[in-house]
């Protein structure tokens, strides 16, 4: 484990003739394979009043046995001193090139970046691997909010997009209580698509345009849709790198579209802030099912090239998503929130769970919103029979490698709340 602080000597007005930036080491050279997640702890320091911008710096390399040569989705989150989780950046590997590096501005998640920081680091590959090297530079300046919190508001890194038979697209509407010296006020949604053989090549390759609603009131859009990909710090690359996608490209990393609703809310009171997804339906599917006959209305052939989901050229239309609140202030930010409104309690709360990677070989990790919670799960297959039940604390990975391939579903119950999800295993 690997605990470094660099400093780097800079001349800068306002902090004495000699003024320091730092650079501070984390992950080195870890290998990443077989879709597993790498958690470790760092020293950062204690006082970073008097930096102005963080950037984190990801550097990929090849292991030993040689780079996955697809483009693979990754992410990196840090883990707060109560348990949450934030996503503070996000990437894909690149397509057959054995090297990749970028920069991510993470100046906002400045209130965790000190003392002792836990970090996560995830690469869906299954192959070779990567290695990962990360370091954050924190840069001299006055901060214009010394001030910034950030709340998580969902985080789904595999949210079916056009099953909707089974899937419902509509995402829950959050409640989010402003901090009445909020200055300004930030909906960050980092948003992109997957999955492809589908109607409209959906989601990978659909250009879909959703819109943000503070207190159901439309007040911007995102067009979901990248057309640099041949404009890209990892060129040149293998096969349709160039292509234009829904939210990222291969080789780049990918960041979050921030809207300024500043305006549309108030500082000391609870808004209802949705996500709305253009409306879509996956024709090509195993579940476009008439609902009164029980019949299928794909077919293979004739709706679409095949129907049913496989591991290689048709696989579900899905999103990973992560929404987060950030509130921007030049004094203390309080995180002491009241009761609820009656006239909104119907709208739900940050959901408490996140599965991913979903589809995989058998091996699921269950993620919570605090790892202190206990839950208990049961995984059911397509009969109704029983696979797997076990009670479990904070995250958790499960393991079902054994059953055939195939749908199930998994029904997790925290408390009062109870919840199921699909789970697709290919092999």
């Amino acid at each position: 484990m690997k605990k470094i602080i660099t400093i780097c000597l800079a001349i800068s007005m306002g902090f004495g003739s000699f003024a320091q930036d730092l650079t501070v080491n984390t992950f080195d050279d870890e290998t990443h394979s077989g879709a597993a997640t790498i958690n470790q702890d760092f020293t950062f320091p204690a006082d970073i009043s008097m930096y102005d911008q963080i950037t984190m710096e990801i550097a990929l390399t090849c292991p030993a046995g040689g780079c996955d040569p697809w483009d693979r989705y990754a992410h990196l989150k840090l883990v707060t001193a109560s348990g949450e989780k934030l996503e503070i950046g996000r990437y894909v590997t690149p397509y057959g090139n054995d090297w990749c590096s970028w920069t991510i501005d993470v100046s906002e998640y400045r209130e965790h970046l000190t003392d002792v920081v836990s970090l996560e680091s995830f690469i869906e590959t299954w192959s070779a691997g990567w290695d990962l090297t990360l370091d954050f530079h924190f840069y001299l300046g006055t901060p214009t909010y010394p001030y910034v919190a950030v709340q998580n508001l969902q985080t789904d890194y595999f949210m079916n997009y056009g099953d909707t038979l089974f899937n419902d697209i509509d995402i829950s509407s959050r409640n989010v209580f402003v901090p009445a010296n909020a200055e300004k006020v930030v909906f960050r949604v980092t948003n992109t698509g997957h999955g492809q053989g589908n109607t409209q090549n959906a989601a990978e390759f659909s250009n879909m345009t959703h819109s943000i609603h503070v207190d159901s009131v439309e007040v911007a859009t995102q067009h979901l849709w990248k057309s640099d990909c041949n404009v890209n710090p990892c060129s040149p690359q293998s096969g349709t790198w160039e292509y234009s996608r829904a939210g990222w490209c291969p080789g780049q990393e990918i960041a979050g579209d921030d809207f300024d609703i500043t305006n549309d809310v108030t500082p000391g009171e609870y808004s209802v802030w949705d996500y709305v997804l253009q409306p879509f339906f996956n024709e090509c599917s195993p579940y476009n099912i008439d609902v009164n006959t029980g019949g299928s209305n794909c077919t293979s052939g004739t709706t679409c090239v095949d129907c049913n989901y496989d591991s290689n050229g048709h696989t579900e239309p899905n999103y990973k998503i992560s929404m987060q609140a950030i509130f921007y202030s030049t004094t203390s930010i309080t995180t002491t929130q009241p009761a609820y409104p009656v006239s909104i309690l119907k709208v739900s709360e940050q959901p408490n769970f996140n599965i991913y990677p979903n589809p995989s070989n058998g091996i699921y990790t269950v993620e919570t919103a605090s790892e202190k919670s206990e839950y208990n799960y049961q995984i059911i297959d397509v009969t109704g029979k029983l696979i797997s039940s076990k009670v479990v604390t904070g995250t958790s990975v499960i393991d079902i490698s054994g059953a055939p391939k195939g749908v199930y579903f998994i029904t997790l119950k925290q408390q009062n709340e109870t919840t199921t999800h699909k789970l697709i295993k290919l092999n």
